[in-house]
């Protein structure tokens, strides 16, 4: 039997907006395992209103519960080549997911909570994660090159240099 506060308007929005979550969460999975690229239709939009507050502290905790959709978010970011997303609107939705997250793991963490709020934690998160996928899309672009068999370590193609760089020390070939 439901409760009358169970049948109001902000009750039933709040499980329609939950229901989307949890099929965009299955989504996420979906492509990320079949190496699928996110779009923006993926990825529900949380309207600023009285439960928005509500609803990003579920969907943080819904994305915690299924790792599979967090390394789907971030390979949406950071995939080398096509599989990368390239639409800077879907970029800062996906990084302020990937940000709720963060926060909805910091606040069941029993280490010493920050002294920011969820929100500036958020924006924190998702600003660095763009800086980031924003320097492996420009470094991905500066590294387009050929192969060298004998670089010296004097060449002047960064290309060769970095050859010369993996082959005498592992730990860059590694990286």
């Amino acid at each position: 039997r439901l409760e009358a506060n169970e049948c109001s308007p902000q009750s039933l929005h709040f499980n329609k907006v939950k229901q989307k979550i949890d099929e965009a969460v299955l989504n996420f999975m979906r492509k990320g395992a079949t190496n699928m690229k996110l779009e923006m239709f993926d990825i529900p939009e949380i309207l600023p209103d009285e439960t928005a507050s509500e609803i990003k502290k579920y969907f943080g905790e819904t994305l915690t519960l299924h790792p599979l959709a967090i390394d789907s978010l971030l390979g949406g970011l950071f995939k080398p080549g096509s599989g990368r997303v390239s639409s800077p609107d879907l970029k800062k939705r996906i990084s302020e997911l990937v940000g709720l997250a963060v926060v909805a793991s910091i606040s069941k963490s029993p280490f010493p909570k920050s002294s920011l709020s969820a929100d500036e934690i958020q924006d924190n998160i998702s600003k660095g994660l763009l800086s980031a996928c924003d320097l492996c899309e420009s470094i991905e672009n500066m590294i387009s090159f050929s192969v060298a068999e004998n670089p010296t370590k004097d060449d002047s193609s960064s290309g060769h240099r970095l050859c010369y760089l993996c082959i005498n020390f592992p730990a860059v070939a590694q990286g």
